[in-house]
């Protein structure tokens, strides 16, 4: 729960805070997909699997977003500000 999050996406109610990254394809963190408490879980997320992803909005498709105005911090803060 100490680690740091480095990178914050989402989409809709999912969201991914990201704590380690391979440089390449892979990346782990906390991933929250928004079918409420208990059911979010540390784990792995290809960034290729999150370039794809689509959600639908009204009439539009939307797609993972990187949060740019997230301030890095640890993953436990990030949990509670969420619970």
């Amino acid at each position: 729960m100490e680690a740091t999050v480095h990178v914050k996406f989402f989409c809709g109610p999912a969201t991914w805070y990201i704590t380690e990254f391979d440089g390449k394809d892979t990346f782990f963190g906390w991933c929250d997909l928004g079918h409420g408490p208990g059911m979010a879980e540390l784990g792995y997320v290809s960034k290729s699997e999150l370039e794809s992803l689509r959600m639908r909005a009204s009439v539009a498709s939307i797609g993972v977003e990187r949060d740019l105005h997230f301030t890095p911090q640890t993953l436990e803060d990030c949990i509670n500000k969420n619970a």
